[in-house]
């Protein structure tokens, strides 16, 4: 008989971490965030980027295809946040690994997996699914933001159809259901903005100076018109 490997248990362990915090703190986490995340999964995040020692195994399941992206995508813009690392161009470092991992994730279904997996866990499990959908957004390229926005988009058609069936049964809207509504108008709004400002610029302006890009005329006039876009 065949055996299998255990999973890697760093894998729950990011999993733990990351879904387990207050959900503000993806995006708006402070310096003692990075910290944590710094002293805890930097060497996981180094081997993620700079090898591929964790591609086969992680990649075999859903849990450790999404923990592959977290390391890729969102622990390396806490480790070498912009502002704060001397380094600040390493914070972009694993988007293209990240996108490459969730695009042959979703391509198995391991997102909708991941949901279906963790629909007794916060906001019917959408964050399990949601954060492989954000690579997309992430890239400086059309055809990653058209498909972000479609990603998207599909998720807000099944928001529609629970909706519909939902009234159909006279049933009134949970306080949960209308947290999930929201966070899938916000992502759809959000990948909206990204995908227009790589229609009108190619790339996002605010990474130049972290990259060692010059400005050009149109990333100025960006920035001028959109100062806390991207």
């Amino acid at each position: 008989m065949a055996s299998t490997s255990a999973p890697d248990p760093a894998i729950q362990e990011i999993l733990d971490f990351w879904f387990g915090m207050n959900p503000q703190d993806w995006f708006m986490g402070g310096p003692n965030q990075d910290k944590i995340i710094t002293e805890r999964f930097s060497h996981l995040v180094e081997k993620a980027r700079l090898t591929d020692e964790l591609d086969k195994a992680w990649t075999s399941t859903p849990a450790g295809s999404l923990a592959l992206v977290l390391l890729l995508d969102q622990f390396t813009r806490n480790i070498y946040r912009v502002g704060n690392h001397p380094e600040p161009g390493l914070s972009f470092s694993g988007d293209a690994k990240a996108l490459r991992v969730a695009s042959q994730a979703i391509a198995k279904g391991y997102d909708r997996q991941m949901q279906k997996d963790n629909a007794s866990k916060m906001l019917m499990g959408l964050p399990f699914r949601y954060f492989f959908y954000i690579p997309f957004m992430h890239a400086e390229d059309l055809a990653a933001q058209v498909a972000c926005g479609a990603l998207y988009e599909v998720m807000k058609q099944e928001l529609e159809v629970s909706k519909a069936k939902r009234e159909a049964e006279g049933r009134a809207e949970t306080e949960e259901e209308k947290q999930v509504g929201e966070a899938i108008n916000a992502g759809v709004d959000f990948a909206k903005k990204h995908l227009d400002c790589i229609l009108a610029v190619g790339r996002f302006p605010k990474r130049n100076e972290p990259l060692g890009r010059e400005h050009k005329e149109v990333d100025k006039e960006w920035l001028e018109k959109y100062p806390d876009g991207f």
